[in-house]
Order: structure tokens, then C-alpha cells, then sequence
């Protein structure tokens, strides 16, 4: 199609044009799901319910070292505990803590491809693998036990664990039915020993242990059923042919139960079929091949109180509320991963919470599958499928007429119908196409503007493009926000602020500071009220009198500090509320009347960072924040915050500004992965109470021991360390897994350590200690939200330290007595020889004349003087070298050493003489002394070689040091009459790792040292092992 503009190309996707062969059925259906299911389908009082899409929140998804982007299953144990598996390793989140499977513990499971999880009531948990088969992770000992068939064989491909009404666990695998008792048991029994039950054919997919005491079998051969008080498993027939030729030919993958006793059974390719009683049906949508799974396995059930939830294979996530008798499918917003069409939910589980978790091909996730007042939007562009792409929004626009117009990235435009859901995309000419569209309005004649990378109009009917007068002719940056009257528009750029007439000619512009009033031309939000245009930029408020085209900047704080105004003067969004200029910085809300001008701090948002602001239908300001938050603000000026329990999935960011109300009140929000909604008449009247986030111990090293999982302390039990044991290593985390990202941890060794030691945001929280003196200790551990600002949650593990023999009590009592005892017995001893001595006193003044002086050089060479430079000697220098590193065993700090040797000193000894060679040693040491600080250290290490000890300095400071002593040698002139020389030195550089000897770390210095002077001489160099 060919618009407007010098025949610019505008490509169309409106919706009927993806709606043609096979997937005009599709859709019908689709449609038809949504119009029928109670749960699914929109009424008038809430317009945007047909597209709401749930708000999925990823885990495992920051690309670290735990990353797991495909996984097979997840289960949460009795404990709160999330376990995941996946195709190679299995792992198990304790809230900020992970651990995984295999490992160096865990040679029981080399593989890691986890196929079936099942949690049981005692905090165990059974483990169905591709090669290893059956394992029992037992809590006690925190081991993974295998569980074999008589003769010690193990089972392969476990398609699935399920609990038994009787406390044990039925195991289906491709070897057939299994019994596990459980208990301690070890041994799986096949199912023909039970109760004289046949043997069934390999391959067995599913078993089910149904609420009435009947027991369902899903093989490869068909769907088998025990009734209650039966002994013989019996093909399942309903008397429907076409129905039991599905459940007799085609392989049933997987079986549940719903609220109401009904069999579920999810076939290979053809959907489900639905058992009650003697009876079954196929719920329309999936009734064979052509339903909404499209032939696809659904591979796992999940009833969740009034619906089914099907995870399929390629087809994301479908569901069947109340009678279950319409499917629909159901479109989950994430984060983490973009991913291409198909879309595979592999396993669904439901935790304390309400959540439900997925595992899939896009990682795992949960969602509240109960969401009201906050939720997400199915945006996803016509002719693509959902979960294809992440679909960004920057900029929203609702033009009165049941329109809703999405900016999105790569200049690409939606129109939306929200009467008939018809949407349309427009794909914007150059220069547009080469950024996202950042800003969307209306002038007064109903055209549409559209900014970005440059600026157009769109007719809002037949969707031709053209440029916006002169705008449309010019090069500029890009547009960050733009303010459209009936005759007016202004625009913000990066570089300036341009007024222009309905026509699109410039009327005027401000493309510097100089004589216009602003701060910087960065504009970016703008609002214009009256006379007045406001316009927000990094360095604070401006308001211009469009009379005179001249601003003024407005102070939001009387008198702030160099902190408050740096976050202050972020302007991040405005709202104009009748005469009221809402404005929103990195710090708060504040309120400018627009007539006076006048200032007034409305509320703190708790250090958020608002995006973008909209006043409500009831006159309340609503914002958007990151973190993941959705704030309001009351006539009171109290704040109310929702966060992502609420349903508030921020997705990649929400964007400035992109914030939408609708004539029916809700609002939209603009985020990276589509449009957030939120419904303020049907939102809770306070956000959800912030879980018990009580830290608990979830794991304990003691030396090189490590504790398993069943003995770890619980909260109020206490801790007792041996005498021989000298490192305490306690890994702790609040359990709940919602945000662990947004806690802050610390603890403290009350009765040790003066204060709280708060640890690193985003870190696994772990307290260690060394070396503890004998006492009763109390070890505090903490946690906190920024939900919660000032509130948290502290538990608290009572610490002994046992003496050893020699550090009791009476041992010390008894060597004082023999002290005191030894001193008698030598004073009664001096008295009895006082004669004797005096007349020995002449030869004893003599003897220990002799004995002084020895002694005094003795002294000499022990306080560790080197004669010649003044410097310590060796012996002086490991000695501080051994107390440095003990004392950083038990806390430990960066120390760096510095090894220089002065280059051809040799030559200067065979040219000059040994005097001159002393005179250098003595004017380098004397220049490194006056480089010093006064808790550092020089000593002779031998010959030329000087060494220095910096403590606490990293490798880094010690480096920029070493280069200016460098230079300092290198420019020192060396005079010893008559001889005047110039002298260079080689450094060597290395920090102190964990665990090193002094001989340890001197070596890797001296290798430093060694590879300066391998380059060259007169160079620094520092120890590689540091990076």
C-alpha cells in the first residue's frame, strides 16, 4: 500500500490477513474460547479481559553460573524448597541459595538429564533420571540414595512419579509399573506382585492413584483402570468410538484429577479426553489434531481449584476453567528469554503460595494465576505467535475511539481496535525505522504524530504515513517526548527543543543554553498547560512562558546538598492535573502549581526511580517505578506500593513516560516485554502482606565438613565447635523465592563482632569465622527488604566455643599457684647464696660484663636493623610477614609486598668499588623510607634486593607506588665523592592470597620481579595470579 508523503511505503498487518487457511479455524476457536469461558472471557465492565496474559517471573535467568534455560521439571518440597531438573544437572533453590546436582558429592547422578520429580511429606524427595533411574534424596543425610529392582538393577527413562494413597510412590518407566513402599525401603517392586495384578506391557507413561481408590495406568498400548476393590487392570472403554480409539491407538502422556474426581488423560497428538464415570467427552478447543494444542503432546496437567492448566508441547500453556469444557490458550509475558514459535511447558507445579511454576524450554517461571487488579497484556503482533519475540512498548496513545495506539521498537507502530481486537502494524519509512517510536499524540484536526528517530503523521483510519511538514525534511537526534496541542506541538530532543505549527513549520526553537534560560537542552518529558510549557530534563524543572519563549528553572528543594540536588533534578516524568504539574524525580513526587509556580514535596517513593506518572480517574497519582513497582499516591500524600507479588512484572523495564488511562480507568504501562494494565477498581485496597521472610540455616561447613541437610540447625538450636575446630562456615537465605534479588542480609556473632556485617546485594548470604576464642556466642542472621525499608527478620543460634585442656579454668588457677610457688622457692634460694655471691662478685661483675656485651649484639642483631641501610633485616621482616598473614586468617584484608633489585649493581661494585655500592644501597633505601607510610615496611632482603611491605593496600595501589619509587630511582643522582651516578631499579608486585606462607608470596614477587627484568630492567611488574 502507497500513502501520502512522496509515495513513502507503509506495510500492513492487520489481522485478517494472517487469518487465512488452516489458522482461520484456529482463531475461531480461539475466539470462541474467549467469548465462552467464565474465567477467560471480557465483559462489559472490563474491556481489556479478552487479552490479558499472565505476568510469568522468571528464575535462574541472569545468565550466571546456575543459568538454566531448558528444563524438564520442578517440584517445591514440604520445606518451601524449589527443585528444578533439566538436561544436565539438577538444582535446588533454598530463596538465595542454590545447589546443585551433580557435584562432587553426588556421583550417583553423572548424567543430570531429571525427567519426574516428586516431593514427599517427610521433606524427601524421589528423583526420576534418563540413565540413573530412580533416586531418593533423603533429607537426613543429604544423599542421593538409588532405588533398584531385585538384583540391585536400575530403571531407565522414568517417565513419572507419582505419590500413592497408601504413602508410597508408583514409578512409571520404560521397563513397565513400579511400587516403591517407602520408608527406608530401597528395593522398587514391580506392579504384577501386587495384589496378583497382570503384568503390563513396557512403556508406561503416567499412573495415577485417583481420590475414589481406583488406580490409572497410561502404556504405550492404551489407558488401563483398577477400580476401587478390583484386582485386574481393564482397557478403559466409554462407549464414544471415536473417544476410545484415541485412548486404545494413541499413547496417553500424562493423567490428573480435577476438583470434581474426573480423569484427564493427555494424549500424544490428539488433545484430551476427559473420563467421568462411565462417560467421557473432549473439551472443544482440544478435541484431535486440530485443536488449540495443534497435534502437539500435552505433557503435563495441574488442576488449580476452579481450572485445569495444560502445559503442551510447543504450544505454550493452555487452560480450562470451571466446567472444563472449553480450552483457551493462555499467553504467559516473560522476561528472560526470546525465543522462536514453539513454545514447550514440560512440567507445572503448584506451591504453599497459590503461584504456579513451570518448567520449559524458556527456563523455569511462576505466575498467580489469580491475578485482579494488575495484570499483563497479550500484545503480540498480528500473523506472530506469542512468546516469538519480546514485544516493547514505548509509547502509548488512546484516541478516544476504541483505539489503542502502541509505539514500539525499530519504528514499527500498532494499531489496536479494543471493540473488535483487530490489530494493524505500520511500519514507519526511514528515518523513523531506525529507532524505536518514543513518543505518540493527537493534534486538534485527528492526525496522528509519531516520534522517534524522526517525526510524522499517521492518518488513524487508513493508516498512510507522510511527513510532518519540515520536521519530516530535517536531521536531528532522536525524540525523547513530545507535547501536542489543537494548533501546537513541541518536541524534545536530545540536543534541544522545537516548537512547530499544526502544519509542521518551525516556529521556534531553543538548541542551546545561551540566552534561552536552560540548564541543558536534553529534554525529556514535557507538559503544556495555558501559557505555560513544562519541560523536564537531567538537570532539573524548566518552565517557559510560551509568550515570551523564555524559561526558568524551578528549584523542587529549598537549599538541598549535592546529593539531594544531583537525584533531585532527574526529572523522570510529568502530569498535568488540571492546575496541578505532577513532576517525578529519583527520589519522590512533587507537586508544582501551575499558576504560582509554587513547590510542594507530595511523597518519597522509598528511593524509586519513577518512570512514568498518570492521575487517575479518581484523582489519584499513579506511577510506575523500578524495581518491578506500580505506585499510588492519595490526597493525604500516603504512598501505597505494588510489587511483583501483586502481579507488577516490570519486563525488561518500564519505559518513561509510555503510560496510558482509559475512559473506563484503567491504566496502561509501557514495559519491555508489552504493556502492564492496572484496574484500580479491581485492585486489592492494600498490596499482599510481605512473606515470612525469617532467614533459616540451609547449610553448615565445620572445617572441611559439611553437614547434611536433616542436621542443620533449626531456628533456636544451638551450635557447639570442638577445640580442634577451627572454621565455621553458615550459608542462610529466607526461603520464599519471590524477588530474593530485592533482600539485604547480614549477621553478627553477637559477644564478637561490634555490629551487623551486611553483605553484598544479589550474593549467596553466608557468615564466616576462623579461629574463634572459647566463649558462649549468639549468631545473629538477618534479612530485609526494600519492600520494607527499616523492618526485618532476624533469627538467632546459640554458639559454644569448648577450650582446650590447657585454655580451662583450673589449668590456669593451678600454673598461677605454681608460679607463685617458683618465685618463693627462688627468693629463699637468693638468700641462702647471698653470701656466697658477694664473694664471687668480682669474677661475676667480670663474667657478666663479658655475658652484657655479647648479649647486646646478640639484641642487635635480633631487633632486626640491617647496619648497613638503616632498613629492617630478614629476620625482622618475616617476622611481621607471619603476624601479617595470621592475623588475616581470621579477618582478612588486602596486603601487597614490593620486591626491587637494582639493576647492574654488579657493575657498579666491579667499576667503582664497594664504597660507592654502599653509598647507593644507603641513598636508594633513604629515598624508599620517605615514600613510606607510617604502618608500611622496608627491609634488606639480600644484597641489592630491598623488599616492601604495604598492608592493607591491593595489588593495584601497590603497583602505582612501585611505578612512582620507579621513577623516583631513576631521576635520583648517587654522589659519593668524586663519583656522581644515575642507578635504575626492576619491581616485582603481589597481593597476599588466602592461604599463602610468607616464602609463598615472597616467591611469586620475586617471579614478578624476575619477568621486569627478563623485559628489560627499569620496569614494574605485577603477579599474573592477581589478573
Amino acid at each position: 500500500m502507497t500513502g501520502g508523503g512522496g509515495g513513502q511505503r507503509l506495510l500492513l498487518r492487520p489481522w485478517h490477513r494472517w487469518s487465512c487457511g488452516w489458522r482461520w479455524p484456529l482463531l475461531c476457536t480461539a475466539l470462541v474460547c474467549l467469548l465462552l469461558v467464565p474465567g477467560l472471557a471480557w465483559s462489559s465492565a472490563d474491556s481489556l479481559r479478552p487479552y490479558r496474559a499472565l505476568s510469568g517471573i522468571s528464575v535462574l535467568a541472569d545468565g550466571g553460573e546456575h543459568a538454566m534455560r531448558s528444563t524438564t521439571s520442578v517440584a517445591i518440597d514440604s520445606r518451601g524448597r524449589v527443585w528444578i531438573g533439566g538436561y544436565r544437572r539438577l538444582l535446588r533453590l533454598d530463596g538465595m541459595q542454590v545447589h546443585s546436582y551433580p557435584g562432587q558429592r553426588t556421583p550417583q547422578l553423572p548424567e543430570g538429564y531429571i525427567r519426574s520429580l516428586l516431593p514427599l511429606g517427610n521433606g524427601d524427595m524421589l528423583i526420576g533420571a534418563n540413565r540413573e533411574g530412580v533416586l531418593h534424596w533423603e533429607l537426613a543425610s543429604g544423599q542421593l540414595v538409588p532405588l533398584t529392582v531385585q538384583g540391585g538393577q536400575r530403571l531407565t527413562r522414568i517417565n513419572d512419579l507419582v505419590a500413592g494413597r497408601a504413602g508410597g510412590a508408583w514409578i512409571a518407566a520404560e521397563q513397565g509399573l513400579f511400587y516403591w513402599p517407602g520408608g527406608a525401603s530401597r528395593t522398587l517392586q514391580p506392579v504384577n506382585a501386587l495384589a496378583g495384578l497382570p503384568s503390563l506391557s513396557p512403556r508406561v507413561f503416567s499412573v495415577l492413584d485417583a481420590s475414589d481408590g481406583s488406580l490409572w495406568v497410561a502404556a504405550h498400548n492404551g489407558l488401563y483402570r483398577r477400580r476401587p476393590g478390583g484386582k485386574a487392570l481393564l482397557p478403559v472403554r466409554s462407549g464414544q468410538p471415536v473417544l476410545d480409539r484415541r485412548l486404545a491407538e494413541e499413547s496417553v502422556w500424562v493423567l490428573a484429577e480435577d476438583g470434581r474426581g474426573r480423569v484427564w488423560a493427555g494424549l500424544v497428538r490428539s488433545g484430551v479426553v476427559v473420563i467421568d464415570g462411565d462417560q467421557a467427552f473432549a473439551p472443544a478447543g482440544l478435541d484431535g489434531t486440530q485443536g488449540l494444542h495443534q497435534g502437539r503432546t500435552i505433557r503435563s496437567l495441574l488442576w488449580d481449584r476452579q481450572r485445569m492448566w495444560l502445559g503442551t508441547d510447543g504450544r505454550g500453556l493452555l487452560a480450562c476453567e470451571r466446567d472444563c469444557r472449553q480450552a483457551a490458550v493462555v499467553t504467559v509475558n516473560l522476561a528472560a528469554y526470546e525465543g522462536q514459535r514453539n513454545f514447550h511447558v514440560r512440567e507445572l507445579a503448584r506451591a504453599a503460595d497459590g503461584r504456579i511454576w513451570a518448567a520449559s524450554d524458556r527456563g523455569v517461571f511462576h505466575f498467580d494465576p489469580d491475578a485482579r487488579g494488575i495484570y499483563e497484556l497479550d500484545v503480540t503482533p498480528p500473523g506472530m505467535d506469542p512468546h516469538q519475540r519480546f514485544n516493547a512498548v514505548r509509547s502509548l496513545l488512546h484516541d478516544g475511539q476504541q483505539r489503542l495506539w502502541l509505539g514500539r521498537e525499530a519504528g514499527e507502530l500498532m494499531r489496536w481496535d479494543l471493540a473488535s481486537g483487530q490489530r494493524s502494524i505500520v511500519y514507519l519509512p526511514p528515518p523513523l525505522d531506525a529507532s524505536a517510536v518514543n513518543a505518540l499524540g493527537t493534534d486538534g484536526s485527528g492526525k496522528l504524530w509519531v516520534a522517534g528517530s524522526g517525526v510524522a503523521w499517521v492518518d488513524p483510519d487508513s493508516l498512510q504515513v507522510r511527513p510532518a511538514g519540515e520536521l519530516g525534511q530535517q536531521a536531528r537526534s532522536q525524540v525523547n517526548h513530545m507535547a501536542v496541542g489543537d494548533e501546537r506541538a513541541w518536541l524534545g530532543y536530545h540536543d534541544g527543543l522545537v516548537e512547530v505549527d499544526a502544519q509542521g513549520r518551525i516556529l521556534r526553537q531553543m538548541l542551546s543554553t545561551a540566552d534561552t534560560g536552560l540548564r541543558t537542552t536534553h529534554i525529556v518529558a514535557l507538559a503544556e498547560q495555558g501559557r505555560w510549557l513544562w519541560a523536564g530534563t537531567p538537570e532539573g524543572l524548566h518552565r517557559i512562558d510560551l509568550q515570551q519563549w523564555r524559561a526558568e528553572p524551578l528549584a523542587l528543594l529549598a537549599n538541598p546538598s549535592a546529593e539531594q540536588r544531583e537525584r533531585v533534578d532527574q526529572i523522570t516524568g510529568l502530569a498535568v492535573d488540571g492546575q496541578r504539574l505532577w513532576v517525578g524525580t529519583a527520589v519522590g513526587v512533587f507537586q508544582v502549581d501551575v499558576a504560582t509556580g509554587a513547590v510542594q514535596a507530595v511523597a518519597s517513593t522509598q528511593g524509586l526511580r519513577v518512570h512514568s506518572l498518570q492521575v487517575g480517574a479518581d484523582r489519584r497519582l499513579w506511577f510506575s517505578a523500578s524495581p518491578a513497582t506500580i505506585g499510588v499516591i492519595d490526597s493525604a500524600g500516603q504512598v501505597q506500593l505494588y510489587r511483583a507479588r501483586d502481579g507488577v512484572n516490570d519486563g525488561r523495564g518500564f519505559h518513561r513516560g509510555a503510560v496510558q488511562r482509559l475512559p473506563g480507568g484503567q491504566l496502561l504501562f509501557g514495559t519491555g516485554i508489552g504493556v502492564l494494565a492496572v484496574d484500580p477498581a479491581r485492585l486489592p485496597a492494600s498490596p499482599l502482606p510481605v512473606p515470612d521472610l525469617t532467614p533459616v540455616i540451609t547449610g553448615l561447613q565445620i572445617d572441611a565438613q559439611r553437614w547434611p541437610e536433616g542436621r542443620l540447625p533449626q531456628r533456636g538450636q544451638g551450635l557447639s565447635l570442638q577445640p580442634e575446630q577451627q572454621r565455621l562456615l553458615v550459608a542462610f537465605s529466607a526461603l520464599p523465592a519471590m524477588e530474593p534479588e530485592r533482600r539485604q542480609h547480614a549477621f553478627m556473632l553477637e559477644g564478637h563482632d561490634p555490629d551487623w556485617i551486611t553483605l553484598e546485594p544479589g550474593v549467596a548470604p553466608m557468615a564466616l569465622y576462623g579461629k574463634l576464642p572459647p566463649g558462649r556466642y549468639t549468631l545473629a542472621l538477618r534479612v530485609g527488604s526494600d519492600e520494607t525499608p527499616g523492618r526485618h527478620w532476624t533469627s538467632r543460634y546459640p554458639l559454644e566455643v569448648l577450650p582446650a585442656w590447657y585454655q580451662r579454668r583450673w589449668v590456669h588457677v593451678a600454673v598461677i599457684a605454681g608460679l607463685i610457688l617458683a618465685v618463693a622457692l627462688l627468693l629463699r634460694a637468693r638468700d641462702r647464696i647471698a653470701l656466697r655471691r658477694q664473694r664471687q662478685l668480682e669474677q661475676l661483675v667480670t663474667r657478666r660484663t663479658n655475658e652484657l656485651q655479647q648479649a647486646n649484639t646478640q639484641l642487635a642483631a635480633l631487633a632486626g636493623e640491617d647496619a648497613l641501610t638503616g632498613l629492617y633485616n630478614r629476620r625482622r621482616l618475616f617476622q611481621h610477614l607471619n603476624e601479617l598473614i595470621a592475623q588475616g586468617q581470621q579477618h582478612w584484608r588486602p596486603h601487597s609486598l614490593v620486591l626491587l633489585d637494582l639493576d647492574h649493581f654488579k657493575q657498579i661494585n666491579d667499576s667503582y668499588g664497594h664504597v660507592v655500592g654502599d653509598a647507593v644501597l644507603r641513598q636508594v633505601a633513604a629515598r624508599l623510607q620517605q615514600a613510606l607510610r607510617a604502618q608500611d615496611m622496608a627491609a634488606r632482603y639480600g644484597g641489592e634486593e630491598l623488599l616492601l611491605l604495604l598492608p592493607d593496600t591491593t595489588q593495584a595501589a601497590a603497583l602505582e607506588l612501585a611505578e612512582r619509587l620507579r621513577q623516583a630511582i631513576a631521576t635520583m643522582r648517587v654522589r659519593c665523592d668524586p663519583v656522581q651516578l644515575s642507578v635504575t631499579a626492576s619491581f616485582g608486585v603481589a597481593q597476599l592470597q588466602p592461604g599463602q606462607s610468607a616464602e609463598q608470596w615472597i616467591e611469586r614477587a620475586d617471579l614478578a620481579l624476575y619477568r621486569a627484568k627478563r623485559q628489560g630492567r627499569n620496569q614494574v611488574c605485577a603477579d599474573t595470579a592477581m589478573g
